[in-house]
C-alpha cells in the first residue's frame, strides 16, 4: 500500500529537500504532513462538497451518499462506506464525487471515485492510504513539491511544476462525468463543470 508518507517523501525527492531512499521523519513529516492535509482539500474538486444531509446516529451504520454522520452516543461506533446504494428502488455504485463526513472533534471526508472506490481525503495521518488512488500518485505529488517550495526556499523545476499541472487536469477529470442533455442537438455538455461545445467546434 502507498500511503501518506511515501507520497510526503515522494514531493520532497522531486523538490530536492530530500536524498534519494531517504524518508521524512519527525517535525520534518509533521510539517509536512500539516501542509499536505492543508493542501488536498484546497484542491478545487475535491473541497467543493455538496450539500451533505446530517444524520444522527446512535450504532454502527452504513452511510449514504453526501451524508455528514454524527455520533451523540460519546460511544465509538463503526461507520461503513456504502459499496452501492437504492436509488428508486434499485441499486447502483455512488455517484461520481459523493461525499461521507464522519463528524468528530476532526470530522473526517471520504470522497467516492467512480474509477477508484472511496478515498480518504481529510484527517490524514501518515500510515493513511496515499489519496485519491494510485494513478494520480505522481501528479498530485508534484503538486504537493510546488505547494512545500515556499517552505523550503526553492523553486521548483520546470518539469516538476509541468507534472504539478498536469496532475491537476488529470484529477478535474476524474471528476468530470456526462450528462444526457434534453434540448437543441447542437449543443453537447461534456461534463458536470458545464464545458461543452457546438457543431462548429467552438468552446463555450
Amino acid at each position: 500500500m502507498t500511503t501518506v508518507l511515501d507520497w510526503i517523501a515522494r514531493s520532497m525527492r522531486m523538490l530536492g529537500v530530500l536524498t534519494a531512499g531517504r524518508i521524512p521523519s519527525g517535525k520534518m513529516a509533521a510539517d509536512a504532513l500539516e501542509a499536505a492535509n492543508g493542501l488536498i482539500l484546497s484542491l478545487p474538486e475535491v473541497g467543493n462538497a455538496p450539500t451533505l444531509k446530517e444524520v444522527i446516529v446512535s450504532g454502527d451504520y452504513e452511510a449514504g451518499e453526501n451524508e455528514r454522520i454524527v455520533n451523540t452516543t460519546g460511544a465509538d461506533i463503526t461507520v461503513t462506506l456504502p459499496e452501492t446504494v437504492k436509488d428508486c428502488g434499485r441499486e447502483r455504485t455512488p455517484v461520481n464525487g459523493a461525499r461521507v463526513v464522519i463528524a468528530g472533534d476532526v470530522p473526517i471526508t471520504f470522497v467516492y471515485l467512480s474509477n477508484s472506490g472511496w478515498h480518504k481525503v481529510s484527517g490524514l495521518t501518515l500510515n493513511d492510504p496515499a489519496p485519491l488512488g494510485g494513478e494520480l500518485f505522481t501528479g498530485l505529488s508534484a503538486v504537493l513539491a510546488v505547494h512545500l517550495a515556499p517552505e523550503y526556499d526553492v523553486e521548483p523545476s520546470a518539469t516538476i511544476v509541468s507534472l504539478a499541472q498536469a496532475g491537476l487536469l488529470n484529477l478535474a477529470a476524474q471528476f468530470w462525468t456526462e450528462q444526457d442533455v434534453i434540448g437543441s442537438p447542437e449543443y453537447v455538455l461534456m461534463s458536470d463543470k458545464g464545458y461543452g461545445w457546438d457543431n462548429g467546434g467552438n468552446w463555450w
